[in-house]
């Protein structure tokens, strides 16, 4: 009992705690221009499917958010995104398909800008399968593209389209400012901040800089878990080996994983309480007219430990199959009980011992392939290598493998 309510404890911490590091307090804006505050999942914020929002801390589960509906969204002072129509260059940027000409292919879609630096003049970005690409406003000029184009006019050249360089001296350029400053501009976040700032402040113009740093990074995942497991029990090194025999018996645990920002790849480490009872024998001839029975029954509690990596291929909408590998360590609590019965073959003379085995540590393997759906509920097959807990010394060894359905779910 003192243990079920560690555990409970435990998990509600490690809920309350998952639940907290799992949010980033915000807004989104509908079309009619209804604002709604409350707290987005912390997810990759670029990725407009991938949102989920709800408007109390606790209490309250995630809803998709439906991007056809809302205009914007924002997180604090790090993410903000305004949607609109707007022309980008479709050019290819693939350096083995580069175009042959230099003016941009220009397209008209509809999606959610980055706003980088909000200001008089403002800067945002927009990112897709082509790369990511910068655009600005000014008061005099709608949201339009930075633009920057590579391109091959022939098989050995590859050129550049700096036309940007050229937006921002016309329009981005504090007075007085020597124009061999935006010769040295790179197309890239950190010198364009550089640009839009000093031209607002020369201006005496306030603006805010959102800093893009709760995208989706590395997190933590809390899952429990249960799993009905097969067992295949047998004693090996005595005068013959015993039968294996087959038991059904059940698990529950814990896993801590560190999920890396592409959600590819995890690191885990679990820990799992295993409860076995399990009987089998073994029968050898001694010859001379006699033999023998071994009966062998085990009865014991275990603490798992597991460390390993797993790799989640994610299909597009809440679905994601995963594969993993560990290595484990089992602290077995408890004994194997040995009774030897010989025998004469006629029966007419018997004679019984009974001792006890202590039961010891053990390594093993384990792989699993699964199912997850919403991140949140799961199932994976999974097979663990024999262990022998009569690793402190002598002739016998157990062969104790299971193959297991488990059930999961995810606190976070």
């Amino acid at each position: 009992m003192k243990f079920v309510t560690f555990l409970a404890v435990l998990l509600t911490a490690f809920s309350m705690y998952a639940q907290n590091e799992n949010q980033q307090q915000g807004y989104y804006i509908t079309n009619d221009g209804q604002r709604v505050d409350g707290y987005f999942k912390t997810t990759d914020f670029y990725d407009t499917e991938s949102l989920g929002f709800k408007e109390q801390s606790t209490g309250e589960s995630f809803s998709a958010i439906d991007v056809n509906d809302i205009s914007e969204y924002g997180i604090g002072k790090e993410f903000k995104f305004i949607k609109k129509i707007f022309e980008i260059d479709n050019s290819e940027t693939n350096f083995k398909r580069l175009s042959s000409i230099s003016e941009p292919d220009w397209v008209e879609t509809t999606g959610f800008l980055n706003v980088i630096l909000e200001g008089e003049v403002s800067l945002y970005s927009y990112s897709n399968s082509k790369g990511t690409k910068f655009f600005y406003s000014t008061p005099s000029k709608d949201i339009q593209q930075l633009l920057y184009k590579r391109y091959r006019p022939s098989e050995a050249i590859v050129a550049e389209n700096n036309l940007y360089l050229q937006q921002l001296l016309n329009n981005v350029r504090c007075e007085n400012e020597d124009r061999s400053f935006f010769a040295t501009i790179s197309y890239g976040k950190k010198d364009l901040i550089r640009v839009f700032k000093k031209y607002n402040e020369c201006n005496g113009n306030l603006y805010t800089v959102y800093n893009n740093s709760t995208s989706k990074g590395s997190k933590i995942n809390f899952t429990v878990f249960a799993a009905a497991n097969y067992y295949s029990f047998g004693i090996k090194g005595s005068g013959s080996d015993s039968e294996v025999e087959n038991v059904i018996a059940p698990t529950l645990g814990l896993e801590v994983a560190l999920v890396l920002p592409s959600e590819k790849w995890e690191f885990f480490g679990k820990v799992e309480f295993e409860s076995l009872s399990a009987k089998t024998k073994a029968v050898y001839d001694r010859g001379f007219g006699g033999f023998t029975v071994e009966n062998y029954d085990i009865d014991m509690q275990a603490i798992n430990l597991q460390f390993g990596l797993r790799y989640n291929a994610i299909v597009k909408g809440y679905n994601k199959f995963f594969i993993d590998g560990a290595l484990g360590v089992t602290k077995p609590f408890g004994d194997l009980n040995i009774e030897t019965i010989s025998s004469t073959t006629d029966g007419s003379a018997s004679t019984t011992q009974l001792r006890k085995r202590e039961l010891g540590s053990s390594f093993c393997g384990n792989i699993g392939v699964g199912y997850m759906y919403k991140n949140k509920f799961g199932a994976a097959i999974r097979y663990e290598t024999a262990r022998n807990l009569f690793s402190n010394g002598g002739m016998l060894t157990t062969d104790i493998s299971r193959i297991g359905l488990n059930l999961r779910y995810t606190l976070n």
